[in-house]
């Protein structure tokens, strides 16, 4: 056979054979067994990534739909919990600046529903009362400054009235700030009978003062810290028994009139 036959064909066969041995995988060992420092897939590293069936996931889930962590699903929840405390925070702070208020107590305050309760006060002699009008009748509360303090418009707040056996839900619509560092907080109480009922409240740094209009009648507040009461405006300012409050024409002095020049 002529030589230079010979020789191209054993060139033939020896890459063949190296075809055969780089398509197998029998010259690649590293491929099988990639360094856990080499990164997979690169381009001409002939590392392959593991697949699904090996790391129990697929890549579709982890990129369209991917599972939350524990850890961030908390952490999402802390953020929805606090970014509006964080909000309310910031506002009371700029109607108070001279005021530090505590994040945890202002939380609790945002958390309770009612302004008062019944409560009999701790500083009850903080009242400006004598034994008389602590005994008239008009209901003594135990008050929440903090709660009036952390509502916002939009906010609701329920009030309850002894005399009337109801419990109102106010609508805060506004707050007001006065040069005299008192904020005022109006609002709404929706009656059954289809009228809107005012209420507002202006508090300083000790005193708060209420007026409720409600579908049962009008009331007045007075707080000193957290003591405080509610009376209705009929007894508060009613006429003693055997007197009235009519103005009789005979005792109205008559006064001069102006002459004109």
């Amino acid at each position: 056979m002529n030589k230079p036959l010979m020789a191209l064909c054993l060139l033939l066969v020896i890459t063949a054979g190296l075809w055969f041995a780089l398509d197998t995988g029998t010259l690649n060992t590293t491929a099988e067994n990639p360094s856990p420092n080499t990164a997979t897939n690169a381009p001409g590293s002939g590392k392959i990534a593991p697949s699904a069936a090996t790391t129990g996931h697929s890549a579709l889930s982890d990129n369209v739909n991917p599972e939350p962590k524990a850890a961030d699903t908390a952490a999402n929840k802390t953020a929805q919990a606090t970014t509006p405390l964080a909000e309310r925070l910031s506002k009371m702070q700029s109607r108070r600046p001279d005021r530090i208020f505590d994040p945890a107590e202002v939380r609790a305050a945002v958390q309770r529903d009612s302004a008062w309760s019944n409560e009999t006060p701790d500083n009850l002699d903080d009242l400006p009362l004598d034994a008389e009008a602590l005994n008239d009748g008009r209901q003594i509360i135990s008050f929440d400054p903090l709660k009036l303090e952390t509502l916002m418009p939009g906010d609701q707040v329920s009030v309850n009235i002894d005399e009337t056996g109801e419990q109102y839900t106010v609508n805060i619509n506004r707050t007001e700030k006065h040069d005299y560092d008192s904020i005022s907080w109006y609002g709404t109480i929706n009656g059954n009978d289809g009228q809107t009922y005012q209420v507002s409240f202006t508090q300083s740094d000790t005193l708060t003062l209420g007026g409720l209009d409600t579908p049962d009648g009008n009331y007045q507040l007075q707080a000193h810290g957290d003591a405080g009461w509610i009376a209705s405006s009929a007894s508060l300012f009613k006429v003693p028994e055997g007197q009235t409050d009519a103005i009789i024409p005979a005792d109205v002095k008559p006064q001069p009139v102006p002459i004109a020049h």
